[in-house]
């Protein structure tokens, strides 16, 4: 992030990092990724690849504070980019859990 505020001209090949490092191995390489990718871009395709990667780690992470900790970032995305992004990607995390 440092680097995109310091050299602008380097933004797109630290997206394009960035958005690789969201299908890292690592869930804690997942979840930085995602909340760096939405701080750094307000564009519709970042966001909905950072809701998609939250989303999924709340179905693979079995960790409550965890889980509360990705909830609390997607209740952040909610606020900051509306809530018709989130219903889209919300509907597929029902099919997996009950959402009563």
């Amino acid at each position: 992030m440092k680097v995109v505020k310091t050299h602008p001209e380097q933004r797109g090949r630290s997206l394009r990092a960035i958005f690789a490092l969201l299908s890292a191995p690592s869930p804690a390489v997942q979840f930085e990724a995602a909340v760096t990718l939405m701080s750094l871009s307000s564009a519709p395709t970042a966001i909905k690849a950072a809701a998609n990667c939250l989303l999924q780690l709340l179905v693979k992470v079995s960790a409550t504070n965890i889980k509360l900790v990705v909830l609390d970032r997607l209740l952040d995305l909610r606020k900051s980019h509306g809530m018709l992004h989130l219903r889209r990607l919300w509907k597929p995390l029902c099919a997996h859990s009950d959402c009563r």
